[in-house]
C-alpha cells in the first residue's frame, strides 16, 4: 500500500497543549515499545570513529561539555536554538544542562561564530 493512502490512519496538524500532550504520550510510547530511548544510541562508538574525536589525548581535538546532570529545566519552545518550533518536550521538566562547551580546546562563546549555513 502506497504512503497516505491508509483509510484507517488521518493525519492532522496538533493544535493546542491537549493534543501536543497525546502526541507526545504517543511518541514515548512508541518508542518505549522497541526498549529503548532514543538518546544517542551508541553516540560514543560512533564519535570514537571519527578522525580526531572519541579521547582526551594529544593530537585530538578536544571537543569537551561541562554537564549538569541534577540541573532542571522546564521547555519553553520560544527559547530553543533551532529552527523547528515544535517540540514534543514542551512544558516538561526535564534534568540535565550543559554548563559549558568547548571545541578544539578554545571555550566556545554563547554568541555563534563562524558562518551560518541556510538552505538556497
Amino acid at each position: 500500500m502506497a504512503v497516505g493512502t491508509n483509510p484507517a490512519i488521518d493525519i492532522v496538524p496538533v493544535e493546542g497543549p491537549a493534543a501536543l500532550k497525546t502526541v507526545q504520550v504517543l511518541f514515548e510510547e512508541y518508542w518505549q515499545s522497541f526498549g529503548f530511548t532514543p538518546c544517542f544510541q551508541n553516540f560514543g562508538e560512533e564519535l570514537a570513529g571519527l578522525p580526531g574525536k572519541g579521547a582526551i589525548a594529544p593530537g585530538r581535538d578536544a571537543d569537551l561539555v561541562a554537564f549538569d546532570d541534577t540541573a532542571r529545566f522546564t521547555v519553553d519552545p520560544s527559547q530553543l536554538e533551532h529552527r523547528h518550533p515544535v517540540t514534543p518536550y514542551a512544558g516538561q521538566t526535564l534534568t540535565g544542562v550543559v554548563r559549558r562547551t568547548w571545541l578544539r580546546g578554545r571555550a566556545a562563546l554563547a554568541a555563534p561564530a563562524g558562518r551560518l549555513l541556510t538552505r538556497q
